[in-house]
């Protein structure tokens, strides 16, 4: 019973190649969801953001050098069966494709700034809290925070507030330094069953589901 079963995983084992395409081609998915604010998967889609440098330049590369390394030993290779040899090729597309989309968003970033702040439970909820820093024309550039409402896993996410910083004079233009130097954290009250925003030491919304 056990030889089977042995076999069955070292068959598996060959197929690596689509363990690693397919997760990073659902997160380039949900990037395009991006577009939607609505998106359900909008936290992965802002990961992408947040780790897009690292994604394009470090791990899909490596993916695609290890996979592209794995489809020519599996063709060398007499007994490497049909299966293998084109999971391996679909996995080598599913990379390129991943890798040319996360170069993309990349460039998006140097027109930006995305920020995690901070992520709280509150009962069978997960809250993160957001922003973004956009290049205005004529250095009119704004920042937006943005709380996301998720399910117990942290995954499938609605944002439940939207909110425009403002400076002390009331402007909401904002320079990159500026952006950059503001605190922003979220404060859970369990007996009143809600949440608060806080940025830079002040209350600015409380949400109560």
């Amino acid at each position: 019973m056990k030889l089977p079963l042995k076999k069955r995983f070292l068959s598996c084992l060959q197929h690596w190649p689509l363990f690693i395409a397919l997760p990073l081609f659902a997160l380039i998915l949900s990037y395009y969801e991006y577009l939607f604010m609505d998106a359900p998967f909008l936290w992965w889609a802002r990961s992408t953001f947040y780790h897009a440098p690292w994604l394009a330049l470090v791990i899909t590369p490596m993916g695609l050098a290890s996979v592209f390394l794995w489809l020519l030993v599996s063709i060398a290779r007499e007994n490497s069966s049909g299966a293998v040899l084109r999971n391996a090729g679909v996995s080598l597309v599913l990379l390129a494709f991943v890798n040319l989309n996360m170069c993309i968003a990349t460039v998006f970033t140097v027109f930006g700034n995305y920020r995690h702040h901070d992520t709280e439970r509150l009962g069978c909820h997960i809250y993160h809290l957001d922003s973004e820093w956009k290049v205005g024309v004529g250095m009119a550039s704004q920042a937006l925070f943005s709380l996301s409402k998720c399910d117990p896993t942290g995954s499938i996410c609605e944002i439940v507030y939207a909110y425009r910083y403002l400076n002390d004079d009331g402007s909401s233009l904002v320079s990159e330094d500026e952006y950059r130097a503001i605190k922003a954290s979220l404060v859970t009250d369990s007996k009143a069953r809600s949440i608060t925003i806080q940025i830079d030491g002040l209350s600015i919304y409380t949400y109560s589901p």
